[in-house]
């Protein structure tokens, strides 16, 4: 009888965690859903800044928000460069020589 009461708890923020978080595409072995929801918009010289769609902002990005806040944001994000997310890291990543606890 005793230990009923913390597995009832546990299972009750598990539900409350799902509600708050609903899976998304991820969950459905999808993957990320990063590259899909990136939109290019061409600047002079070749280059191209990258935005999250905004149809796509709330679903995959901010499922926990309230519909509006999530649409204020995806009106207000700023931009990627393409050369950004494309350019190599130089030298030896933090994370190989940093302990992280």
């Amino acid at each position: 009888m005793v230990n009923e009461r913390p597995t009832r708890r546990a299972g009750a923020r598990r539900i409350r965690r799902r509600q708050r978080f609903p899976p998304g595409r991820r969950a459905a072995g999808r993957g990320s859903t990063v590259g899909e929801s990136l939109k290019p918009v061409p600047l002079s010289g070749g280059q191209v800044d990258l935005y999250i769609d905004p149809r796509v902002f709330h679903p995959n990005f901010a499922a926990d928000l309230p519909a509006e806040e999530a649409a204020v944001l995806a009106l207000t994000q700023r931009p990627a460069t393409g050369a950004a997310l494309g350019e190599p890291a130089a030298g030896t990543q933090a994370w190989h020589t940093i302990p992280a606890w």
